[in-house]
Protein backbone atom coordinates (compact mmCIF):
# COMPACT_ATOMS: atom_id res chain seq x y z
CA UNK A 1 0.00 0.00 0.00
CA UNK A 2 2.69 2.36 1.09
CA UNK A 3 4.57 1.55 -2.35
CA UNK A 4 1.47 2.62 -4.45
CA UNK A 5 1.42 5.97 -2.43
CA UNK A 6 4.47 6.80 -3.27
CA UNK A 7 4.25 5.73 -7.18
CA UNK A 8 1.28 8.28 -7.30
CA UNK A 9 3.27 10.97 -6.23
CA UNK A 10 6.27 10.13 -8.35
CA UNK A 11 3.79 10.54 -10.93
CA UNK A 12 2.33 13.54 -9.64
CA UNK A 13 5.67 15.26 -9.87
CA UNK A 14 6.57 13.54 -13.39
CA UNK A 15 2.93 15.19 -14.38
CA UNK A 16 4.42 18.97 -13.42
CA UNK A 17 7.46 18.18 -14.63
CA UNK A 18 6.00 18.27 -18.53
CA UNK A 19 3.22 21.17 -18.25
CA UNK A 20 4.38 24.18 -20.09
CA UNK A 21 6.50 26.25 -17.42
CA UNK A 22 6.06 24.51 -13.86
CA UNK A 23 9.16 22.95 -12.58
CA UNK A 24 9.13 20.61 -10.03
CA UNK A 25 12.79 21.31 -8.20
CA UNK A 26 12.07 18.67 -5.31
CA UNK A 27 9.22 15.86 -4.49
CA UNK A 28 10.56 13.93 -1.54
CA UNK A 29 7.66 11.69 0.71
CA UNK A 30 4.64 13.56 -0.89
CA UNK A 31 5.89 16.83 -0.93
CA UNK A 32 6.23 18.53 -4.20
CA UNK A 33 6.72 22.49 -5.14
CA UNK A 34 6.73 23.95 -8.74
CA UNK A 35 7.00 27.44 -10.05
CA UNK A 36 5.50 29.31 -12.41
CA UNK A 37 5.40 32.53 -14.46
CA UNK A 38 2.94 34.16 -16.22
CA UNK A 39 5.66 35.16 -19.17
CA UNK A 40 8.98 34.22 -20.62
CA UNK A 41 9.73 37.77 -22.07
CA UNK A 42 9.02 41.42 -21.26
CA UNK A 43 10.18 44.82 -21.74
CA UNK A 44 11.81 46.52 -18.91
CA UNK A 45 8.90 49.02 -17.99
CA UNK A 46 6.49 45.55 -17.17
CA UNK A 47 6.29 42.93 -14.46
CA UNK A 48 6.59 39.63 -14.23
CA UNK A 49 4.43 37.60 -11.80
CA UNK A 50 5.98 34.68 -10.35
CA UNK A 51 3.78 31.59 -8.85
CA UNK A 52 4.92 29.29 -6.44
CA UNK A 53 2.84 25.98 -5.56
CA UNK A 54 3.61 23.36 -2.67
CA UNK A 55 1.38 20.19 -2.21
CA UNK A 56 1.92 18.63 0.95
CA UNK A 57 0.22 15.91 2.97
CA UNK A 58 -2.55 16.66 5.87
CA UNK A 59 -0.30 17.89 9.07
CA UNK A 60 2.40 19.62 7.71
CA UNK A 61 2.52 23.49 7.34
CA UNK A 62 4.04 25.70 4.83
CA UNK A 63 6.08 28.98 5.40
CA UNK A 64 7.31 31.08 2.62
CA UNK A 65 10.00 33.71 2.38
CA UNK A 66 9.63 37.04 2.86
CA UNK A 67 12.01 38.32 -0.53
CA UNK A 68 12.28 41.41 0.78
CA UNK A 69 12.75 44.45 -1.57
CA UNK A 70 15.37 42.54 -4.34
CA UNK A 71 15.42 38.75 -5.43
CA UNK A 72 18.34 38.53 -7.63
CA UNK A 73 18.08 41.12 -10.60
CA UNK A 74 14.51 41.88 -9.94
CA UNK A 75 12.71 44.45 -7.50
CA UNK A 76 10.10 42.70 -5.19
CA UNK A 77 6.25 45.20 -5.77
CA UNK A 78 3.84 42.86 -4.24
CA UNK A 79 3.12 39.44 -3.03
CA UNK A 80 -0.07 37.44 -2.14
CA UNK A 81 -1.01 34.38 -0.30
CA UNK A 82 -3.83 31.66 -0.78
CA UNK A 83 -5.36 29.62 1.89
CA UNK A 84 -4.42 26.36 1.98
CA UNK A 85 -6.85 24.22 -0.39
CA UNK A 86 -8.01 20.87 -0.09
CA UNK A 87 -6.44 17.88 -2.46
CA UNK A 88 -6.66 13.78 -3.44
CA UNK A 89 -5.65 11.58 -0.76
CA UNK A 90 -6.06 13.81 1.94
CA UNK A 91 -3.42 16.48 0.49
CA UNK A 92 -3.06 20.43 0.52
CA UNK A 93 -2.08 22.70 -2.16
CA UNK A 94 -0.19 26.24 -0.58
CA UNK A 95 0.13 28.70 -3.21
CA UNK A 96 2.03 32.14 -3.13
CA UNK A 97 2.62 34.71 -5.84
CA UNK A 98 5.48 37.53 -6.04
CA UNK A 99 5.23 40.65 -8.09
CA UNK A 100 8.97 41.65 -9.72
CA UNK A 101 9.91 44.31 -11.77
CA UNK A 102 13.54 43.99 -13.64
CA UNK A 103 16.42 46.17 -13.11
CA UNK A 104 18.07 45.02 -16.23
CA UNK A 105 17.68 43.80 -19.61
CA UNK A 106 18.81 40.79 -21.53
CA UNK A 107 18.49 36.96 -20.33
CA UNK A 108 17.98 37.11 -16.64
CA UNK A 109 17.14 34.51 -13.85
CA UNK A 110 14.71 34.49 -10.64
CA UNK A 111 16.98 32.84 -8.13
CA UNK A 112 15.00 29.46 -6.62
CA UNK A 113 12.98 30.19 -3.66
CA UNK A 114 13.16 27.80 -0.67
CA UNK A 115 9.91 26.96 1.14
CA UNK A 116 10.36 25.69 5.03
CA UNK A 117 7.74 22.74 5.77
CA UNK A 118 7.03 22.28 9.30
CA UNK A 119 4.45 19.11 10.80
CA UNK A 120 1.87 20.71 12.77
CA UNK A 121 2.64 17.93 15.75
CA UNK A 122 5.44 19.38 18.20
CA UNK A 123 9.22 17.72 18.39
CA UNK A 124 8.82 16.63 14.17
CA UNK A 125 11.45 17.28 12.02
CA UNK A 126 10.80 19.62 9.35
CA UNK A 127 12.10 19.82 5.70
CA UNK A 128 13.00 22.45 2.95
CA UNK A 129 12.21 22.51 -0.64
CA UNK A 130 13.29 24.88 -3.66
CA UNK A 131 12.29 25.86 -6.52
CA UNK A 132 14.09 26.08 -9.53
CA UNK A 133 15.93 29.06 -11.44
CA UNK A 134 13.60 30.38 -14.05
CA UNK A 135 14.90 32.69 -17.07
CA UNK A 136 13.26 35.97 -18.23
CA UNK A 137 13.59 37.96 -21.20
CA UNK A 138 13.98 41.05 -20.72
CA UNK A 139 13.73 43.81 -23.74
CA UNK A 140 14.55 47.47 -24.37
CA UNK A 141 11.82 49.53 -24.71
CA UNK A 142 14.17 51.65 -27.41
CA UNK A 143 13.68 49.81 -30.90
CA UNK A 144 16.25 47.24 -31.73
CA UNK A 145 17.53 49.17 -34.61
CA UNK A 146 18.11 52.62 -32.98
CA UNK A 147 21.88 53.36 -33.09
CA UNK A 148 22.41 55.64 -30.12
CA UNK A 149 25.68 56.05 -31.31
CA UNK A 150 25.34 57.78 -34.00
CA UNK A 151 25.90 61.21 -33.42
CA UNK A 152 22.99 63.63 -34.41
CA UNK A 153 22.95 66.65 -36.09
CA UNK A 154 23.83 70.36 -34.84
CA UNK A 155 21.11 72.45 -35.03
CA UNK A 156 21.07 75.90 -36.25
CA UNK A 157 22.19 78.89 -34.69
CA UNK A 158 18.55 80.09 -33.23
CA UNK A 159 18.15 84.31 -32.87
CA UNK A 160 17.43 85.78 -29.40
CA UNK A 161 14.83 88.02 -28.98
CA UNK A 162 16.17 91.54 -27.56
CA UNK A 163 16.30 92.38 -23.76
CA UNK A 164 13.04 94.57 -24.19
CA UNK A 165 10.63 91.72 -25.28
CA UNK A 166 11.79 90.04 -22.29
CA UNK A 167 11.38 92.80 -19.78
CA UNK A 168 7.67 93.53 -21.42
CA UNK A 169 6.83 89.95 -20.94
CA UNK A 170 8.13 89.20 -17.06
CA UNK A 171 4.25 89.29 -15.46
CA UNK A 172 3.54 86.07 -17.67
CA UNK A 173 7.10 84.66 -17.17
CA UNK A 174 6.29 85.10 -13.40
CA UNK A 175 2.51 83.70 -13.63
CA UNK A 176 4.13 80.67 -15.20
CA UNK A 177 6.70 80.27 -12.65
CA UNK A 178 3.88 80.67 -10.15
CA UNK A 179 1.91 77.79 -11.89
CA UNK A 180 4.74 75.47 -12.41
CA UNK A 181 5.47 75.78 -8.91
CA UNK A 182 1.86 74.92 -7.52
CA UNK A 183 1.34 72.10 -10.05
CA UNK A 184 4.82 70.79 -8.75
CA UNK A 185 3.64 71.15 -5.19
CA UNK A 186 0.14 69.02 -6.32
CA UNK A 187 2.35 66.30 -8.16
CA UNK A 188 4.43 65.65 -4.89
CA UNK A 189 1.64 65.42 -2.69
CA UNK A 190 0.15 63.33 -5.07
CA UNK A 191 3.21 60.90 -5.37
CA UNK A 192 3.38 60.71 -1.80
CA UNK A 193 -0.53 58.94 -1.43
CA UNK A 194 -2.03 62.04 0.39
CA UNK A 195 -5.27 62.63 -1.13
CA UNK A 196 -6.65 66.27 -0.55
CA UNK A 197 -9.55 65.55 1.86
CA UNK A 198 -10.69 68.62 3.46
CA UNK A 199 -12.92 66.60 6.09
CA UNK A 200 -11.72 64.03 9.23
CA UNK A 201 -10.07 61.29 7.36
CA UNK A 202 -12.83 58.52 8.97
CA UNK A 203 -15.18 60.78 7.80
CA UNK A 204 -13.91 60.67 4.16
CA UNK A 205 -13.17 57.26 4.05
CA UNK A 206 -16.37 56.47 5.57
CA UNK A 207 -18.05 58.11 2.67
CA UNK A 208 -16.00 56.32 0.12
CA UNK A 209 -17.08 53.21 1.39
CA UNK A 210 -21.02 53.47 1.23
CA UNK A 211 -20.48 54.98 -2.26
CA UNK A 212 -18.48 52.07 -3.29
CA UNK A 213 -20.72 49.80 -5.69
CA UNK A 214 -21.58 46.56 -5.28
CA UNK A 215 -20.15 44.25 -7.99
CA UNK A 216 -21.78 41.08 -9.81
CA UNK A 217 -19.36 37.77 -8.94
CA UNK A 218 -19.79 37.05 -12.20
CA UNK A 219 -18.28 39.66 -13.69
CA UNK A 220 -14.45 39.52 -13.45
CA UNK A 221 -13.65 43.16 -14.37
CA UNK A 222 -16.47 44.55 -11.58
CA UNK A 223 -14.62 42.27 -9.04
CA UNK A 224 -11.65 43.72 -9.39
CA UNK A 225 -12.64 46.80 -9.57
CA UNK A 226 -14.15 46.62 -6.46
CA UNK A 227 -11.11 45.51 -5.00
CA UNK A 228 -8.69 48.02 -6.56
CA UNK A 229 -10.99 50.80 -5.26
CA UNK A 230 -11.62 49.26 -1.13
CA UNK A 231 -7.40 48.95 -1.22
CA UNK A 232 -7.16 52.58 -2.18
CA UNK A 233 -9.65 54.10 0.15
CA UNK A 234 -8.15 52.09 3.15
CA UNK A 235 -4.58 53.19 1.93
CA UNK A 236 -5.34 56.50 2.01
CA UNK A 237 -6.71 56.30 4.78
CA UNK A 238 -3.70 55.00 6.62
CA UNK A 239 -1.67 57.76 4.99
CA UNK A 240 -4.03 60.78 6.39
CA UNK A 241 -5.00 59.02 9.72
CA UNK A 242 -1.55 57.22 11.06
CA UNK A 243 0.89 59.12 8.16
CA UNK A 244 2.07 56.08 6.98
CA UNK A 245 3.33 55.26 3.48
CA UNK A 246 0.72 53.09 2.87
CA UNK A 247 0.31 53.95 -1.01
CA UNK A 248 3.93 53.77 -1.73
CA UNK A 249 4.51 50.08 -0.09
CA UNK A 250 3.48 46.40 -0.74
CA UNK A 251 1.14 44.38 2.26
CA UNK A 252 4.42 42.35 3.83
CA UNK A 253 5.95 45.81 3.93
CA UNK A 254 2.59 47.55 5.74
CA UNK A 255 2.35 44.64 8.35
CA UNK A 256 5.58 45.55 9.82
CA UNK A 257 4.42 48.62 9.70
CA UNK A 258 2.95 50.25 13.05
CA UNK A 259 2.50 54.05 14.40
CA UNK A 260 3.69 54.35 17.71
CA UNK A 261 -0.26 55.46 18.53
CA UNK A 262 -1.39 52.27 17.30
CA UNK A 263 0.84 49.10 17.17
CA UNK A 264 -1.95 46.74 15.87
CA UNK A 265 -3.08 48.73 12.63
CA UNK A 266 0.12 48.05 10.34
CA UNK A 267 -0.83 43.94 10.83
CA UNK A 268 -5.07 44.81 10.72
CA UNK A 269 -4.89 46.99 7.87
CA UNK A 270 -2.48 44.09 5.86
CA UNK A 271 -5.70 41.42 6.67
CA UNK A 272 -7.77 43.59 5.14
CA UNK A 273 -5.89 43.88 1.88
CA UNK A 274 -4.09 40.49 1.32
CA UNK A 275 -7.98 39.43 -0.05
CA UNK A 276 -7.68 42.58 -2.21
CA UNK A 277 -3.87 41.50 -3.71
CA UNK A 278 -5.85 37.77 -4.42
CA UNK A 279 -7.89 39.26 -6.51
CA UNK A 280 -5.48 41.97 -8.23
CA UNK A 281 -2.32 39.43 -8.51
CA UNK A 282 -3.52 36.39 -7.96
CA UNK A 283 -7.07 36.15 -10.85
CA UNK A 284 -8.80 35.07 -7.45
CA UNK A 285 -12.65 35.64 -7.92
CA UNK A 286 -14.81 35.45 -4.17
CA UNK A 287 -18.79 35.70 -4.29
CA UNK A 288 -20.80 38.18 -3.31
CA UNK A 289 -20.63 37.14 0.70
CA UNK A 290 -17.07 37.35 0.74
CA UNK A 291 -17.30 40.64 -1.14
CA UNK A 292 -19.87 42.21 1.78
CA UNK A 293 -17.59 40.37 4.43
CA UNK A 294 -14.60 42.44 2.79
CA UNK A 295 -16.73 45.67 2.80
CA UNK A 296 -17.83 45.21 6.43
CA UNK A 297 -14.68 44.86 8.20
CA UNK A 298 -12.99 47.65 5.94
CA UNK A 299 -16.27 49.67 7.73
CA UNK A 300 -14.95 48.22 11.35
CA UNK A 301 -11.32 48.97 10.95
CA UNK A 302 -12.07 52.71 10.15
CA UNK A 303 -14.71 53.25 12.61
CA UNK A 304 -12.47 51.33 15.83
CA UNK A 305 -9.14 53.39 14.47
CA UNK A 306 -11.51 56.25 14.23
CA UNK A 307 -9.60 59.41 17.20
CA UNK A 308 -12.97 59.48 18.53
CA UNK A 309 -12.94 55.31 19.88
CA UNK A 310 -15.46 54.51 17.14
CA UNK A 311 -17.85 57.15 17.82
CA UNK A 312 -17.55 58.05 13.92
CA UNK A 313 -19.87 57.75 10.87
CA UNK A 314 -19.98 58.74 7.48
CA UNK A 315 -21.81 62.20 6.62
CA UNK A 316 -25.13 62.18 5.98
CA UNK A 317 -26.61 62.11 2.32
Amino acid sequence: MAGRQHGGWWALALALAVSGQLRPAEATDGLVIRAEIDRPSLTIDQRVQLTVWVTAPSGLRIAFPDLGQHWGPFAVVGEAASAPADGSDQTRTWRHAYQLEPEAVGRLEIPPVTVTAEPEQQGAAGATLATEPLAVTIQAVTPEDVDLTRPKDIAPPVELPPEPWLVGWWPALLALGLGLGVLGLWWRRRRAGAPAVAEAPERWALAQLAQLPPADPADGAAVEAFHVRLADILRNYLVQRFGLQATRRTTAELRRMAPSAAPAVGPQAAALLEPCDLVKFGRHRPDAGAMQAALASARQFVETTAPDGGAASAPAE
